[in-house]
């Protein structure tokens, strides 16, 4: 279940396709400031979870995916999260190139990733201070 954040922590919904990836970046994202993350399963579609309300809940999305196979943004939209592109910064980790605009709000991470690289990206986004590429 969503729970509504307060003014002073900030949410971070973990889209991931490897248990073990997405704990190393749970653990990551744990050690930033004031910092909840709730790690979502692929096509976990939560039935409290509406585009109107997910950017209250929400400051950041991260989707990584271990696997090239997989499409980052059909994930999203399953876990209907789509509508939140433009509207809540999206990190997304993939070795996928794909191409965006800058209003979507989205940086994209190629793997290998330095993790100190990954945690100054995560917390610019939170700040709204992120760049587009990694």
């Amino acid at each position: 279940m969503l729970v509504e954040a307060s003014p002073d922590d900030r949410r971070v919904i973990l889209l991931c396709d490897n248990h073990n990836l997405a704990r190393a970046i749970e653990l990551l994202i744990e050690d930033l400031p004031g910092v909840i993350v709730q790690t979502w399963e692929l096509g976990q579609v939560k039935e409290d979870c509406r585009c109107e309300t997910v950017p209250v809940v929400c400051s950041l999305v991260v989707v990584a995916m271990s696997s090239a196979l997989r499409e980052p943004f059909l994930e999203l939209a399953r876990s209907g999260l789509a509508g939140l592109v433009g509207r809540v910064p999206i990190v997304v980790i993939t070795e996928r190139h794909f191409e965006f605009h800058p209003q979507d709000l989205i940086t994209q991470v190629s793997f290998p990733y330095e993790i100190n690289q990954l945690k100054k990206l995560f917390l610019s986004s939170l700040t709204g201070q992120a760049s587009a590429r990694q």
